[in-house]
């Protein structure tokens, strides 16, 4: 058995033939993570793997051959599971070790030397479409080319691609986009939502086992491995066609298919489930209080920062009505924080909140005791009121089946909530962040995103009616921190009082970025120029 120089050339032979292991995939992972000129060999040997299989069955190797491999392979590392055997043998020709077939290497290589030389001129395929913008996903810049063929590979977060005749599309990862042409694409994984202009009419999207063909209008696909496959119409008409359905059918707004073994079964349309537009940021500096609690002692803790709309306030910290203990200063993240009871003590402040459906962020350090129960999830911080459905803004653990599980971080705006997926109730600190931006028709499925621990939540979206905080009305409940809502209002009588410790917030007047998001939880610090 011949033998290998180091055990990193017998596990990238291992890759290109196609008997990795999944602990293969993940250590060859690392590696290329580690070693961009490891990733880079690894997909030149994938494509002489590719060119030797067909010298070796008499072909000639055609023109244009090598940039179709490494679309193929473009975006393998993504994930390990992208190193599987199964995956690698969708190319052709992995049957024998790149390494044990050194000289029929070298011998096709000087074959072929002239054609490698001209490859990127002879072999540059169309570009397609174009990369417009991204929210909370690393490494898409905003202007990148993307060609017939690639994939598109989205880890978490949010990219807007807008394709050459016209059509723009928003995909939430995680994903991965083919891109067929300039006027259409197929969706593998994850989440799309496209709107097309009258010059794109007859873009084409597909799926594993449905197909769209759009007349003019705007409309939402998933692909997820665990569930079926869904279109959802926004506004206008499509075409639509399953792989076991016979010929085309009509769908118009408010319309939603799923597609069961072939065959597709109409459900309630969710177009506000899908996220449609990307913030805008303002370029003036950013508004933003800050309260620390770092002075240990006193029922007064000083609010930093520059202000929201010339606002600035200390933040008060109460004691029950009916007596009791208040607020306690313990050690925090950064310097002092508070811990909350859950029996009645809360911190309240003059900041009126920020109304209507105005951009925001807030974020906090929190941490949720193991003994947690829900009466104490409610308002870790709110504003607004109940007067009419969407008036509130309440950032809650999630107390119940409120669009979600139990434990989780949850936004409530009366009657309409987004929910993550981390359970914070392990008694460690975590990072938090809610921010919303602002949009005609905002809604908490459409315009909120939630942060656990400088990361994206993949949110669990229950309702969707139009935000509109109320912070002008004789009801409208200022800035409080662990009193839900409700209780403030009179409306509620329980106990419904957040328990857990709390440090460092900040609620800007702005959509903090990610890298801003992750600059807080590093530094405790928020430049307003950022």
């Amino acid at each position: 058995m011949i033998g290998y120089h180091t055990e990193t050339e017998a596990l990238v032979a291992r890759v290109v033939d196609g008997t990795c292991t999944p602990e293969d995939a993940q250590n060859l992972l690392s590696l290329c993570e580690a070693d961009g000129r490891l990733l880079g060999e690894l997909r030149m040997h994938l494509v002489i793997e590719r060119m030797l299989s067909l010298e070796g069955r008499g072909h000639a190797v055609p023109e244009g051959f090598t940039r179709e491999i490494l679309v193929k392979i473009d975006g393998l590392v993504s994930s390990p599971e992208d190193f599987t055997p199964h995956v690698l043998k969708k190319l052709p020709g992995n049957t024998v070790p790149f390494f044990r077939r050194i000289a029929a290497i070298a011998a096709l290589l000087v074959a072929c030397a002239a054609a490698w030389l001209l490859w990127p001129e002879k072999v540059a395929e169309p570009v397609v479409a174009e990369i417009t913008g991204s929210e909370a996903a690393v490494g898409f810049e905003t202007g990148r080319e993307l060609h017939a063929g690639q994939n598109l590979v989205i880890g978490s977060g949010f990219v807007r691609i807008r394709f050459a005749k016209g059509a723009e599309m928003i995909l939430e990862g995680p994903a991965r986009l083919e891109f067929s042409g300039d006027n259409g694409a197929v969706l593998k994984s994850g989440s799309a939502s496209v709107h097309v202009p009258e010059s794109a009419t007859g873009f084409t999207l597909v799926g594993p086992d449905a197909k769209v063909i759009d007349v003019g209008t705007e409309f939402a696909m998933r692909v997820s491995p665990d569930r079926p496959t869904e279109v959802h119409v926004i506004d206008g008409l499509i075409l639509t066609s399953t792989s076991e359905g016979v010929g085309e059918r009509e769908m118009r707004k408010n319309q939603a298919i799923e597609v069961v073994d072939g065959k597709a079964r109409e459900i309630d349309a969710k177009p506000g489930h899908f996220v449609n537009a990307l913030p805008v940021r303002k370029k003036d500096p950013i508004g933003f209080l800050h309260w620390s609690f770092d002075e240990r002692e006193g029922s007064e803790s000083a609010g930093a920062g520059p202000g929201i709309s010339g606002i600035k306030s200390p933040a008060f910290l109460r004691v029950p009505d009916g007596g009791g203990r208040g607020p306690i200063h313990e050690d925090g993240v950064f310097g002092a924080g508070i811990f909350l009871n859950g029996e009645g003590a809360f911190v309240e402040t003059d900041f009126p909140g920020i109304g209507g459906s105005g951009a925001r962020s807030v974020a906090m350090w929190v941490r949720v005791p193991g003994d947690w129960q829900p009466e104490n999830g409610y308002a870790m911080a709110s504003w607004g009121s109940f007067e009419k459905l969407g008036a509130a803004w309440q950032i809650s653990v999630n107390p119940g089946d409120f669009g979600g599980e139990i434990g989780h971080l949850r936004v409530g705006t009366n009657q309409d909530y987004v929910v993550g997926n981390t359970d914070l109730r392990d008694g460690r600190w975590h990072h938090i962040a809610a921010v919303m931006y602002a949009g005609r028709n905002a809604t908490a499925a459409t315009h909120v995103l939630l942060y656990v621990d400088g990361k994206l939540e993949t949110a669990e979206v229950k309702s969707t009616r139009s935000i509109d905080t109320d912070i002008k009305s004789e009801s409208a409940v200022k800035l409080q921190l662990g009193k839900n809502l409700g209780t403030a209002l009179g409306l509620i009588q329980e106990k419904n009082f957040f328990r857990g410790w709390i440090d460092e917030v900040f609620v800007a007047d702005e959509v903090l970025s990610l890298n801003q998001i992750r600059g807080l939880m590093k530094d405790n610090r928020l430049d307003p120029q950022r």
